[in-house]
């Protein structure tokens, strides 16, 4: 059974279990320490697609964007759970952002 989970903000982005096509995608991701399968949300920065990742270890923001000749830039962005940055980021989350709404998570690439 699939299970969706949710913000309490009506803006939020709507978090659901890895399927296997986001395991190929994202298999460096952690299960939770009960068990259960890392979260997967999408939103948007600044009109491009992204993804918010939560699994064991912290919160993981992932864009790609493609620029005019076609090019590809890779923004990932982490806020881990031990430094408590996860949660109060997870909390601003909404469904469209822009990058300098990431400007406190460690950047990764």
């Amino acid at each position: 059974m699939e299970r969706t989970y949710l913000l309490f903000m009506s803006n939020a982005p709507e978090f659901n279990e890895f399927t296997a096509q986001d395991w190929m995608t994202y298999a460096g991701c952690e299960d939770f320490a009960d068990g259960g399968s890392p979260l997967i949300a999408s939103l948007k920065i600044d009109g491009d697609d992204a993804v918010a990742i939560l699994d064991k270890e912290g919160l993981t923001i992932d864009l790609v964007t493609t620029d005019e000749a076609g090019h590809e830039d890779t923004f990932v962005v982490y806020y881990d759970h031990a430094k408590g940055l996860a949660a109060r980021k997870l909390a601003s989350l909404r469904l469209e952002m822009t990058i300098s709404d990431f400007s406190d998570g460690q950047v990764v690439s």
